[in-house]
């Protein structure tokens, strides 16, 4: 990855660690340091200033694809191909969590007051300690597959995405998805609720 100035157009900082491609990037609330996810199935913690490697978080079996801090800076969140979520400390790269959810985590942010996760299946409650896992609310029936070519209802494929509809990013509200795309346009689908789209 790369730093520059956004003024003049300068190159600050290579930061150099990852084995494969970066796909996620943050920068802490303070702005000190950087986060990123990436295909080789860690995140990594950078000092923003120096492009010092802080810590490498490793756990993920599968591409993290997804990262964000607390509003506080304390709490480092990933998404992952590997349908979890995980917490860290993000000052002693200490694992605080893992969150098992549905389908693959391609969008993650913490709510302003730091006690729920935003994902694109769900909200998810950081505070209800009842369950052995926390369960997601508002979690949509549909979800969208790996390699964002199906969209599907309950597991089962519904609706094949032709190529130039497939999106960079998306997120479910219920049974609303919108889908961003490389050329800038931005797609809204409402499915009707409560309503198999399998045929009999």
């Amino acid at each position: 990855m790369r730093l520059w100035d956004a003024e003049i157009g300068d190159l600050q900082q290579t930061l150099e660690g990852h084995s494969s491609s970066a796909l996620a990037v943050i920068f802490s609330p303070d702005g000190r340091r950087l986060a990123s996810g990436s295909d080789d199935k860690t995140v990594r913690l950078w000092d923003a200033e120096t492009g010092a490697l802080q810590q490498t978080l490793k756990g993920h079996s599968d591409s993290v694809v997804a990262v964000t801090f607390s509003p506080d800076g304390r709490r480092l969140a990933s998404g992952s191909n590997d349908k979890t979520v995980r917490l860290w400390d993000s000052h002693t790269g200490v694992l605080q969590q893992t969150l098992e959810v549905s389908s693959s985590v391609l969008a993650v942010t913490f709510s302003p007051n730091g006690r729920r996760l935003i994902t694109n299946l769900g909200s998810i409650d950081l505070e209800n300690r009842s369950s052995e896992f926390m369960k997601t609310t508002s979690l949509s029936s549909y979800s969208m597959d790996k390699d964002r070519t199906w969209i599907t209802w309950k597991g089962h494929n519904v609706l094949w995405l032709p190529p130039e509809y497939r999106p960079t990013c998306h997120m479910f509200q219920d049974d609303v998805l919108a889908m961003g795309h490389s050329s800038g346009r931005v797609t809204v689908i409402r499915f009707k609720p409560d309503v198999s789209p399998l045929t009999e």
